[in-house]
């Protein structure tokens, strides 16, 4: 390199997770990816490559259950990581979303509901539809997404203060407010 000229910043280190399903761990696919997605990330590219939708993958690593909202370079530390695949029974999963449903429809609190549900925007928007400030409990991936913000501040005006700023000067959402 010639005295002076600068230097690039170094390149974030790629990884590939190794996903295998249980039982059996037999192999599902191989995810690359940068340290710093998401678990929801992963599932996603798990959801293109083996074709299991998101609402019915429960992912561990090391036996330990993975939240959507970790960062997979916070756990996945050693040269080869494996996540294994938990599939889920694809009725248990629509049951499971229909009770998420149904509790925020009844006045359930979103803080109750799993995190998992707290992620998919149906059950999200019934929630604020009667609490805007259960936005507090959205996920930020949320906050950018306009029906979301707007069913916020029709419920609750106070909710504008923690959408995210462009939401804040639309027009519509503040004279819903």
């Amino acid at each position: 390199q010639a005295p002076g000229a600068l230097k690039a910043p170094p390149m974030a280190t790629p990884l590939t997770l190794r996903v295998v399903a249980s039982p059996g761990g037999e192999d599902v696919c191989n995810a690359s990816m940068e340290r710093t997605w998401l678990v929801s990330n992963l599932k996603v590219a798990i959801e293109e490559a083996a074709q299991v939708l998101r609402s019915e993958q429960r992912l561990l690593y090391s036996g330990r259950p993975l939240q959507d909202s970790e960062v997979i370079g916070d756990f996945a530390t050693g040269p080869k990581p494996v996540v294994t695949l938990v599939r889920l029974d694809p009725a248990k999963a629509a049951s499971q979303k229909q009770a998420m449903l149904d509790h925020v429809r009844n006045g359930g609190l979103l803080s109750e509901v799993d995190e998992y549900h707290r992620l998919d925007r149906d059950v999200v928007l019934a929630a604020l539809q009667h609490d805007g400030t259960a936005l507090v409990w959205v996920p930020k991936s949320l906050h950018r997404d306009r029906e979301v913000a707007l069913t916020a501040v029709r419920s609750n005006g106070h909710a504008l203060s923690r959408l995210a700023p462009e939401l804040r000067r639309d027009r519509e959402g503040v004279l819903a407010a």
